[in-house]
């Protein structure tokens, strides 16, 4: 009985585990579209109005995951972390998130705030 136990909490456990990796290897290499997609929604929470928004903030830290995982460009990854670390501030300005995203917006064929 007590090896039964102990395999049912193995069985468990590793289903557990293997669920959680599951989810992480599907996160893989982003595309253009989802890279772009991400960009905009950042463009969108400037345009709600409330510059100091947890939107803005939310939307650059996606942004950041996606760009950490974009293959087409060395220089879309390197921008990952300055727009996460603006993701995690609590304010920013308009020149710092463009500044961080200009090769974002040099393959998504436009700047930050001009996805129209």
């Amino acid at each position: 009985m007590n090896r039964h136990k102990i395999g049912s909490r193995w069985m468990v456990g590793t289903a557990a585990v293997l669920s959680v990796l599951s989810g992480c290897a599907a996160q893989g290499p982003a595309t253009k579209d989802e890279l772009c997609t991400d960009f905009d929604a950042v463009s969108n929470e400037l345009y709600r109005g409330v510059f100091s928004d947890n939107g803005v903030f939310r939307a650059a830290g996606e942004l950041a995951g996606t760009a950490a995982r974009y293959d087409g460009s060395t220089a879309v990854q390197a921008s990952a972390a300055g727009i996460k670390k603006i993701s995690k501030s609590k304010s920013t300005t308009l020149n710092e998130l463009r500044n961080a995203t200009i090769a974002i917006a040099d393959t998504c064929g436009h700047p930050l705030g001009l996805n129209f």
